[in-house]
């Protein structure tokens, strides 16, 4: 990603309403489920840490890390003092059921195979983890945005449920915000 772009990326991930509301919201779902005790988060697709330092915040006790396929991102990133690597979700750099908590936003869109990105997710929870996905919603939508940003597809929530329940997951909660 070019340098510049990606430089005021990370100012808008800052400031604008969808990245704000956004990240309210994941927050909130998230600090559900801090009684539980959250050890191990690992944010995959972190981008420039935008939500993986409010995630650190909120969780200071636990081990947040991050995973983000571009490595420019995932340097601006670390200059925040995230801990990041440079890797895709279809291999991430984690050990089998090793994490409580696992986030991803607006990532599996980009797979080509987004039940290997969910394979992946499944293999590095621990019994009882959870995974936070969000993406983009209504087939319908599908406009030049989508192919500015390589997407893949975009779901319906039955088309979600589905292939998050074939790759192993028990679904707490599907919705459209």
């Amino acid at each position: 990603m070019d340098q510049a772009l990606l430089l005021q990326f990370a100012a808008l991930e800052e400031a604008h309403w969808w990245f704000v509301v956004r990240r309210r919201l994941v927050l909130a779902w998230c600090g559900q489920w801090a009684p539980v005790g959250l050890s191990s988060i690992l944010e995959i697709g972190c981008g420039t840490g935008g939500t993986l330092r409010r995630l650190e915040q909120l969780f200071p006790d636990a081990d947040v890390r991050g995973v983000e396929i571009d490595s420019a991102a995932a340097a601006i990133s670390r200059s925040h003092g995230c801990c990041v690597d440079s890797a895709k979700m279809e291999r991430t750099p984690a050990d089998d059921a090793s994490v409580d908590l696992v986030v991803a936003l607006d990532v599996l869109e980009h797979l080509a195979d987004d039940s290997l990105g969910l394979s992946e997710v499944f293999r590095v929870l621990r019994p009882g983890g959870r995974m936070l996905l969000t993406v983009p919603a209504m087939p319908s939508l599908w406009g030049p945005h989508d192919v500015a940003n390589a997407h893949y597809r975009r779901y319906t929530r039955r088309a979600l449920v589905e292939a998050v329940s074939a790759a192993g997951f028990a679904l707490e909660r599907a919705t459209y915000f």
